[in-house]
């Protein structure tokens, strides 16, 4: 599945916001500006001396266990990444970047993060693609309102890709992706990832 891409490059109260696209997808934004600036219980009892509750709420434990490892397998073969470290994948795919080009590797900020998962899941509620939101406004406006405290800020979007590996890959491939993951100035960064519509934010900060 192809995607499409955007990016957005804001310094103190200065914001750019370009979006590139691929093939025939559509994208907002998408003329770019130039900016100035488990374990074992002690004392547990033998397995024929468990109540019969207890058996019931072990076997189903592992019941629900066996499901999600099963859906996980599945969502592998199909390309699907798990939902539980597609961030951390991002993060270490961009730090890589990085550091093989001797810049420091970006810091993951709790604020950020929950900045950038708030907008990936408002283009996926709100059926939009751009860095305006219409909920949020721009990115500098969202940072600022969940409270992030910052000198600059950028941001990297993308939908349809269905990897972290792709997404970062896409960026990579795009100059002005580039640039933003690979700006020595920036110091922390926040991901976001919204299966439905697979769409991918990364929110850069410099502290």
């Amino acid at each position: 599945m192809k995607g499409i891409l955007g990016t957005s490059t804001a310094c103190l109260l200065l914001l750019a916001a370009g979006c590139q696209q691929q093939d025939d997808q559509s994208a907002g934004d998408n003329k770019p500006l130039q900016i100035v600036d488990e374990e074992q219980e002690e004392g547990a009892l033998p397995f024929d001396m468990v109540p019969e509750a207890e058996e019931e709420s072990e076997i189903q434990r592992e019941q629900n266990n066996r499901e999600v490892e099963e859906q996980e397998k599945q969502n592998a073969q199909q390309g699907q990444p798990r939902s539980g470290n597609v961030k951390a994948e991002i993060v270490a795919l961009t730090n890589e970047e990085r550091t093989k080009r001797g810049l420091e590797p970006l810091q993951e900020n709790e604020t950020v993060a929950e900045a950038a998962q708030a907008k990936s899941e408002d283009m996926a509620a709100n059926d939009y693609f751009a860095h305006e939101s219409p909920t949020y406004g721009s990115p500098l406006q969202m940072l600022k309102e969940y409270g992030a405290d910052f000198q600059a800020a950028a941001e990297n979007i993308a939908a349809g890709q269905t990897t972290p590996e792709q997404a970062v890959e896409g960026w990579m491939n795009s100059e002005d992706h580039r640039k933003n993951i690979l700006n020595e100035e920036l110091t922390h960064i926040g991901i976001g990832y919204e299966e439905n519509g697979h769409y991918w934010t990364q929110m850069f900060i410099e502290k």
